[in-house]
């Protein structure tokens, strides 16, 4: 999945498992393999106790909440402004903006070179970075980035939403096969192939 990102098309993947299977172990290899490769890559991971937090997960990936980048200074006032509505009508229109603007961030940071977004636990993640997720997603064939989430198997809150988006059909979700029968002394390894492309959402 990563040559396939070096020669600039897109994947996404899941890699679903039991607690302590050996995800993140996983993840940790995929950082380190995109790494050798110098892409750009950008990683975080769901809270239990943020999961209520707007955009929680996916400002850690970016490194919103100290970062020095101007590049990210007006999504960091998003976020900001994000936190002080209460309106619900307000708060709609604040979270299509915010996703909108993280997509738009993520694009211009593939028009450099290539992105990996590495999402650990995303079962704890809050609604706005499932939503960004989602988004990313549906774009993924027309930029050069990986996005690997990794979650439990069973969905809970809105990870549920995600489970039944799209881009996790069956035609287009990785079989990883973490039990503790195949993973071998507990060393992780990838099992199944990566997703495809998507097609357009037109398809869908």
């Amino acid at each position: 999945m990563v040559a396939a990102v070096c020669r600039g098309s897109g994947r996404a993947v899941v890699l679903e498992g039991d607690a302590g299977i050996g995800k993140t172990s996983l993840l940790r290899q995929v950082r380190s393999a995109a790494g050798r490769q110098n892409i750009q890559v950008l990683s975080g991971g769901g809270e239990e106790l943020e999961q209520r937090v707007p955009f929680a997960a996916v400002a850690h990936c970016l490194g919103v909440r100290d970062a020095a980048d101007p590049d990210l200074a007006p999504l960091t006032r998003l976020l900001t402004k994000n936190l002080e509505e209460d309106a619900p009508a307000a708060l709609g229109r604040m979270e299509f903006v915010i996703t909108e603007a993280v997509v738009a961030l993520l694009e211009r940071r593939c028009a450099q070179g290539q992105v990996a977004l590495l999402i650990d636990d995303l079962q704890w993640a809050d609604a706005g970075t499932l939503l960004v997720v989602h988004r990313l997603c549906q774009a993924i064939q027309q930029l050069p980035l990986l996005v690997v989430v990794t979650r439990r198997p069973v969905p809970c809150g809105g990870i549920r939403q995600l489970a039944d988006a799209p881009w996790t059909a069956p035609r287009h979700r990785c079989e990883t096969g973490l039990t503790p029968a195949t993973l071998n002394g507990g060393c992780p390894k990838v099992y199944g192939s990566c997703l495809p492309v998507l097609p357009p959402r037109s398809a869908w």
